[in-house]
């Protein structure tokens, strides 16, 4: 005869329902908000890097978050994004650029080259303070984001009710390094401007008509339609034409 399930047995099933329903839920709201991130084309960088960042924010149940770059020489940050509710709750004066070494653990991340966690902010002996009009820092999490071996981002999240998770992390992860990608897609297809169509040459001088009517020097066209930078020179015909004796 099969034993009844006790009480205990039923909550416990209970729990676990509700945690795969909440699981299920995060993970719509995620591939939601990716696709919407993937369809961000026609938009500014900006617009790209705040969606990214409220989305993350809103995935992880943060009250507040930040994207900021990290310059080549890896010493530096440049200070680029806060979410809505960071710029609501902090009225500390904001920079643009902030030296690594002087920062607090909230760039641990970069340290570490690692994604870390403080559940416990206020308690932690090796904090750095805050300055004056920063909102009080409960729980924070903070990422790196890499292009091949550098970093060039970090990001974070702050201020979630209940302590930060590995759900938690790899959520801003997986957003954080898709809005990456797309930056650096979007940056790419802005710096390889392709000459397309026909253009109009001159048979004798060779030079090309603009869309505005002028005759241009084919040098100039190219340099104000590309981001090519021309080199002049001379090739081995023109040098045997223009300067036989040599």
């Amino acid at each position: 005869m099969d034993k009844k399930p006790s009480y205990n047995d039923l909550l416990e099933k209970i729990r676990r329902l509700e945690i795969a329903n909440r699981n299920l839920k995060q993970n719509e709201a995620r591939l939601e908000s990716l696709l919407a991130l993937r369809q961000l084309t026609d938009v500014s960088e900006r617009e790209i890097r705040e969606f990214a960042l409220e989305s993350v924010v809103s995935l992880t149940q943060s009250k507040a978050g930040y994207l900021h770059f990290v310059n080549e020489d890896q010493k530096t940050i440049e200070l680029v994004s806060w979410s809505k509710g960071a710029l609501k709750m902090c009225s500390a004066e904001k920079t643009t650029h902030y030296p690594i070494d002087q920062a607090g653990i909230w760039a641990d991340c970069i340290r570490l080259r690692i994604p870390v966690v403080h559940n416990d902010y206020q308690n932690m002996n090796i904090k750095k303070g805050y300055p004056e009009g920063h909102f009080k820092v409960i729980r924070h999490l903070s990422v790196p984001i890499f292009d091949s071996e550098m970093i060039v981002a970090v990001a974070g999240v702050g201020n979630k009710e209940k302590p930060y998770d590995d759900s938690d992390l790899r959520q801003t992860l997986l957003f954080m390094n898709s809005m990456w990608t797309i930056l650096k897609q979007k940056k790419a297809a802005e710096e390889i401007k392709v000459l397309r169509g026909i253009l109009p040459l001159c048979s004798f001088c060779k030079k090309i008509r603009d869309d505005e009517g002028y005759w241009e020097q084919v040098d100039i066209y190219i340099h104000k339609h590309s981001q090519a930078d021309i080199s002049h020179s001379i090739c081995p015909e023109c040098l045997k034409k223009h300067y036989p004796t040599l």
